[in-house]
C-alpha cells in the first residue's frame, strides 16, 4: 500500500517466548490486581459509615426543622408545586388561571416532590428532594473515590460542596444533577 500518510509498520523483532510459569505468574497477578472484583468488594469502613450517619441525622434535622431554607426560589417552586397539587381542587381555583406544562425545566424536581406532598406538605417535600440530592451528591463522591481508589474519607466534602450557588439560589435540578 503506497500513500503520503501510510507509513509502513517497522520489522517486527524476535521477542523470546516466555515459559508457562511466567504465564502463570501473570495470570495470578491479573486475579489479585488493583480493580479486580475482590477488591471491589472490599468491606466498608465502619468510621467513615457511622460518622456518616451522623452527619446525616444533623442535616436532616437542621433542613426539617426550620421553616424555611435559605435558597431563592424555593418559594416560587412551592408555589409551583403547589399550583399542580391542587389544580383541579375547586376551592383554589387554579384551574381557571393555570393549566399544566410538562416543558418546565424543573419537571424532575416537582414529579420527585409530588409523592411526598401529602404526608409532608408541599415545602417539606420540596426540602427533602433537596435533602436527598445532597445526600446523592456525597453517595456519588464516595463511589467514585472507592472506584478510584482513593481516601473515601474525602467523599465527606461533599456535605459542605453541596450547599454552594445551586443551593442558595434554588436551583433545584441542577443539585439533583451534581
Amino acid at each position: 500500500f503506497s500513500h503520503p500518510c501510510y507509513k509502513a509498520p517497522a520489522k517486527a523483532s524476535k521477542i523470546p517466548v516466555l515459559g508457562a510459569r511466567h504465564r502463570d505468574r501473570v495470570q495470578v497477578s491479573r486475579r489479585n490486581s488493583p480493580g479486580s472484583q475482590r477488591e471491589m468488594t472490599q468491606r466498608f469502613d465502619l468510621r467513615l459509615l457511622s460518622i456518616a450517619i451522623v452527619l446525616a441525622a444533623v442535616l436532616a434535622w437542621v433542613f426539617f426543622h426550620f421553616e424555611y431554607l435559605p435558597m431563592v426560589d424555593l418559594p416560587q417552586h412551592a408555589a409551583a408545586l403547589s399550583e399542580w397539587v391542587h389544580l383541579h381542587d375547586p376551592n383554589y381555583g387554579f384551574a381557571d388561571q393555570f393549566e399544566l406544562n410538562w416543558y418546565t425545566p424543573y419537571l424532575l424536581s416537582y414529579l420527585l416532590a409530588r409523592p411526598f406532598v401529602a404526608l409532608l406538605g408541599v415545602a417539606g417535600a420540596l426540602k427533602l428532594v433537596v435533602l436527598l440530592s445532597v445526600f446523592g451528591t456525597t453517595a456519588a463522591y464516595w463511589w467514585l473515590l472507592r472506584t478510584v481508589r482513593q481516601d473515601e474519607w474525602l467523599c465527606l466534602l461533599a456535605l459542605p460542596l453541596s450547599f454552594g450557588f445551586s443551593f442558595y439560589f434554588g436551583f433545584t435540578n441542577f443539585l439533583i444533577g451534581t
